[in-house]
């Protein structure tokens, strides 16, 4: 048997740092192991490392980038990028684009500088993607964290409000995680895919969810004045929320922002019912020796890409003929909510 991370469970890891709650969904699994490779799954790391490689030279710009970091790899009990590109060039080759996936992901990758790549210009950024993008609350929301984090507070306020105006909530996390699956190479043994495949959405997790606008949008909802506004991003990030961790964190910030009681808790259900809908089917053990296995998990795991997360569990949830409610029940009961 093989240990494979099931692809859901890494967003319910990710969402784990900004709700609690979800964060047993990942701890309780125990095929969360990376620590060990055998000698077929270093085969595995190695082709990965090669499509990286490779990648990084593409003439899809929407590629290089989400690539650009290079390779997550496991030294000694950390994880550290290897292999990447420098930042600068990529900036150079997005002028003038306006492409919201190339923006959005150029905007993480220049995030991920520490203190941020200065010659990024990420405010310059945000104002792009804002004009890519102008109805996606989430390209409004980062331009005003942009502004607030060079001192404009009150133009960030102003931002923030035009970011609850705008009509969809829309993350690209299901744009990357396509954009990737799409350029493998289609002829890899499948178990090898599956590894892929899980590696692919783990990058665009990383390039689209870890945005820094996705955690200042709590700090923007601690401010009384802007408590309307807040609640008008979350209802619509609740709507059209296509994967687990926004789902979560809108079910989350409307809990805690002042909504009525009725829609935190009708909201709260409907989270943790798609929770327990995505976690009827996802994989945990693996036989290298069952090809039938493999198949099943690797069909699962295209779905999951090419449909949403959501869509697949919503559709579990159908075929099981178990309500939400009922759904909702028993994640409640195997992954207690920490007390407040």
């Amino acid at each position: 048997m093989i240990s494979i991370r099931p692809l859901l469970i890494s967003l319910a890891f990710c969402a784990s740092a900004l709700t609690t709650h979800a964060a047993h969904a990942a701890e309780a699994d125990p095929s969360i192991d990376d620590t060990t490779l055998t000698a077929e799954e270093q085969a595995e790391a190695d082709q990965w490392k090669r499509f990286v490689a490779d990648s990084v030279k593409s003439s899809d710009l929407r590629l290089r980038i989400l690539l650009s970091q290079g390779d997550l790899v496991l030294s000694g009990k950390n994880y550290v990028w290897v292999g990447g590109i420098p930042v600068e060039s990529l900036v150079e080759q997005a002028r003038g684009s306006t492409d919201p996936l190339v923006l959005a992901s150029l905007i993480a990758r220049c995030e991920m500088g520490a203190p941020k790549q200065p010659r990024c210009k990420v405010l310059d950024l945000a104002r792009r993607w804002t004009m890519a993008d102008t109805q996606n609350q989430l390209a409004w929301l980062t331009l005003a964290s942009e502004l607030k984090q060079h001192g404009d507070l009150e133009g960030a306020r102003a931002t923030f409000i035009r970011a609850s105006e705008a009509s969809i909530w829309h993350d690209n996390y299901g744009d990357g995680s396509r954009v990737l699956a799409h350029a493998l190479p289609r002829a890899m043994p499948p178990l090898m895919r599956l590894y892929s495949l899980h590696r692919a959405t783990n990058v665009s997790a990383i390039f689209t969810l870890g945005s820094s606008a996705l955690s200042n949008l709590s700090r923007f909802c601690k401010d009384a004045a802007l408590r309307k506004a807040c609640l008008r991003i979350v209802d619509t990030m609740s709507r059209d929320a296509d994967n687990l961790m926004s789902l979560r964190v809108a079910a989350g910030l409307t809990e805690y922002n002042g909504a009525p009681e009725m829609i935190a808790r009708a909201r709260r259900q409907r989270a943790d019912a798609i929770y327990w809908g995505a976690m009827m089917s996802y994989p945990r053990d693996i036989s290298k020796s069952d090809p039938t296995a493999v198949a099943a998990a690797l069909n699962h795991a295209e779905q999951l890409i090419e449909l949403g997360e959501i869509a697949v569990a919503q559709r579990n949830l159908t075929k099981s003929g178990i309500s939400e409610a009922e759904a909702a029940a028993r994640f409640a009961a195997a992954y207690p909510r920490s007390p407040k």
